[in-house]
C-alpha cells in the first residue's frame, strides 16, 4: 500500500492551498477595508449629530443676540428664550448675558445654576469673551476644571449681540467615562471622544464613551468646525462593526477553501443590497426635499399694471429647507396682498411653520381688513403653536390705481427689516413706520400693533426682502441696507427681474449666512 499522496493529489493539494492563501489574503484585505469604511461612516454619522448640535447651540445664542438687540435687552424676552433649553437641561445648562467690566466681564442676566447675576468672570470663560467681542462666529472656551466639575463655554458677540454684551451659554460636562447606559444608547457600537482642539490630549476631551484615554487600535478621525477652531473626532468601535461572522471569514476560507464562493456571493449580496438600499433612500430625501422647496415657492399672480418678481437664495450647505417665505395675492376684487416673511431655523420644522403661518395669515387676510389686525390674529395663532420659533412678517394691502395709476399701500410690520420704496423722481426710502414686536414672543394687547399707509405712485418700485441679504459677515446692517439701497437707486429703473438679479449677484458673492426672499413689485407696468 503507498503511503502518503500522489503527485496529482500534491499538485490539486498544492493549487487548492495556493488559491485559499490568495483568497484568504484577499478576504482579509477586504474585511478590514470594510471595517474601516464602516468605522468612517460611523464617525460621520457621529460628526453629523455634533455638528448639527453645534449649529443649533451657535444658532440659538446668535437668535438670542438678536432678539437683545430688537427688545433693547429685554429682561422678560431673554427669559422666555432661555427657558425651554434651561429647564430641559436638568441644571447641566446656564445661557447668560456679560457686558465688559473692569477685571473681566460682568453676569447681567442669567437662567441656569451655573452663573448669578453680578458674578465677575475672570478666568479662561474671559479670554472666550474676548474673542467673541471681535469674531463674527461662536467662540468655545478650552474645557474649564476636572472630573465631575468639568464645563465648557461658548460665546457670541457683536454684531449678533448688542454692543459690549456676550450671549454667553455654559454647560456641564461631568466626568468622563461612558454612560450609564452605554450598551443601549445611541452609537453603543463606537467608542466616542471629542477633543476641544486638534491634538488627542486627554486633559482637553469634552466627551468621551471610553473607559480610558487615549483610544488605541483602529481609529477613524474627524474634524469639527467650532467657531474659528477645530475639534477633533475620535471613533473607535467596540466590537467588528462588520460582525462577527465577517470577521471569521479569513479563517472559514483558511480552513476549507471551497466554502469561499459561497462567503463571497453572500458578503457581495449583502453589500450590494445595502448599498441599493442606501442609494434609494438618499435619492428619495433627496427627492421629497425638492419637491418641498418647490411646494413652499408661490407662483407670482398676474397682474393688472404690476410687475412682480421674486428670488430666493439658500444660504446653508446642502438641500434644507428653511423658513424665509413671500407671497403675492388678491384680496377681494381689487386689492392685492403683499407678504414677506421669516420663520427663525432651517429644517423640516421651520417649513411646516412657515406653511401653517402662510396659509393663515391668506385666511386672515380675507377676514380682517387693517393689516395690523391680521398680524394680531396671527400673532394669537403662533402663541398657540407652543413653539419656540420667532416670525417676522411684513403684510401690505394695496389698493386698486385711481386715476393717474396711483396706489395706496396699507401696511403693518411686525419685526421685519423694511422695505424700500423707489419713487418715480429716482429717491429711495424705508418705509419704516407701522413697526412692532415680532411674532411669537409675547402678544400683546389686541389692537395695540400700528398700521401705515403710503401712496406709490405710477412708476415707483417696492423692494421687499428677508434679513438673510443684510446679515452680512463682518458688515453693519445699516451699511448692508445702503448697499441695497444704491443697487435700488442705479438699477431701479429697469425691470424688477433685472433688480432682483442685480441685487442677488452682489449679495451672493459671499458666504450667505441665512436664507434670503427677496420680491419686487414696480407699479404701472403690465405683466409680461
Amino acid at each position: 500500500m503507498r503511503r502518503g499522496l500522489g503527485w496529482v493529489s500534491l499538485i490539486v493539494l498544492a493549487g487548492v492551498l495556493a488559491l485559499t492563501a490568495v483568497a484568504t489574503w484577499a478576504t482579509r484585505s477586504a474585511v478590514s477595508s470594510q471595517e474601516d469604511r464602516l468605522l468612517s461612516e460611523r464617525a460621520n454619522e457621529v460628526k453629523l449629530v455634533l455638528s448639527t448640535a453645534l449649529d443649533s447651540l451657535s444658532g440659538q445664542l446668535n437668535t438670542i443676540g438678536g432678539l437683545l438687540q430688537r427688545t433693547h435687552n429685554s429682561q422678560a424676552a431673554f427669559d422666555r428664550a432661555t427657558e425651554s433649553s434651561v429647564s430641559s437641561s436638568q441644571g447641566t445648562v446656564t445661557i447668560a448675558v456679560l457686558r465688559k467690566a473692569p477685571g473681566g466681564y460682568r453676569v447681567v442676566m442669567a437662567n441656569g445654576d451655573g452663573l448669578h447675576r453680578g458674578q465677575l468672570i475672570s478666568d479662561e470663560r474671559a479670554a472666550a469673551c474676548d474673542r467673541a467681542m471681535t469674531a463674527d462666529t461662536v467662540v468655545s472656551t478650552p474645557v474649564i476644571g476636572t472630573g465631575s466639575q468639568r464645563l465648557i463655554g461658548f460665546a457670541v458677540g457683536p454684531p449678533a449681540t448688542p454692543p459690549g454684551v456676550v450671549v454667553y451659554q455654559q454647560s456641564a460636562l461631568g466626568p468622563l467615562g461612558p454612560p450609564r447606559a452605554a450598551d443601549t444608547a445611541p452609537f453603543s457600537e463606537v467608542q466616542i471622544v471629542l477633543y476641544d482642539g486638534e491634538l488627542a490630549a486627554p486633559g482637553h476631551a469634552v466627551v468621551s464613551t471610553a473607559r480610558s484615554l487615549p483610544l488605541t487600535g483602529r481609529i477613524s478621525s474627524k474634524h469639527l468646525s467650532v467657531g474659528n477652531k477645530s475639534w477633533l473626532l475620535q471613533v473607535r468601535a467596540v466590537h467588528p462593526l462588520v460582525g462577527g461572522t465577517t470577521t471569521a471569514a479569513p479563517w472559514f476560507v483558511l480552513a476549507a477553501g471551497l466554502v469561499l464562493c459561497v462567503l463571497l456571493t453572500v458578503t457581495s449580496e449583502i453589500e450590494s443590497r445595502r448599498r441599493a438600499n442606501a442609494v434609494a433612500l438618499y435619492r428619495a430625501e433627496h427627492r421629497m426635499a425638492e419637491e418641498l422647496q418647490r411646494g413652499l415657492l408661490p407662483e407670482l399672480p398676474s397682474v393688472d399694471r404690476l410687475e412682480v418678481a421674486a428670488r430666493y437664495l439658500a444660504g446653508t450647505a446642502g438641500l434644507q429647507v428653511g423658513g424665509d417665505w413671500y407671497d403675492v395675492f388678491p384680496v377681494g376684487l381689487d386689492r392685492i396682498g403683499i407678504v414677506i416673511g421669516d420663520v427663525g431655523g432651517h429644517d423640516i420644522s421651520a417649513s411646516a411653520t412657515m406653511s401653517r403661518v402662510q396659509a393663515a395669515l391668506r385666511a386672515y387676510a380675507f377676514r380682517e381688513d387693517d393689516p395690523a389686525a391680521v398680524l394680531d390674529s396671527l400673532d394669537m395663532l403662533i402663541e398657540s403653536f407652543q413653539t419656540e420659533r420667532l416670525v417676522t412678517v411684513f403684510y401690505g394691502l394695496l389698493d386698486a390705481p385711481d386715476a393717474s395709476g396711483t396706489r395706496e399701500l396699507w401696511y403693518s410690520n411686525a419685526g421685519h427689516p423694511p422695505p424700500l420704496v423707489r419713487r418715480r423722481d429716482g429717491g429711495v426710502e424705508e418705509l419704516d413706520a407701522a413697526m412692532s414686536m415680532l411674532l411669537g414672543v409675547a402678544p400683546g394687547a389686541v389692537g395695540s400693533r400700528p398700521s401705515a399707509r403710503t401712496e406709490l405712485a405710477d412708476g415707483s418700485t417696492l423692494i421687499l426682502f428677508t434679513d438673510g441679504l443684510i446679515e452680512v459677515p463682518g458688515e453693519s446692517m445699516t451699511k448692508a441696507v445702503e448697499r441695497v439701497k444704491s443697487l435700488v437707486v442705479e438699477h431701479g429703473a429697469g425691470t424688477p427681474d433685472t433688480l432682483c438679479d442685480e441685487i442677488t449677484r452682489t449679495f451672493s458673492d459671499g458666504q450667505l449666512r441665512d436664507d434670503v426672499a427677496l420680491l419686487v413689485i414696480q407699479i404701472g407696468v403690465s405683466p409680461k
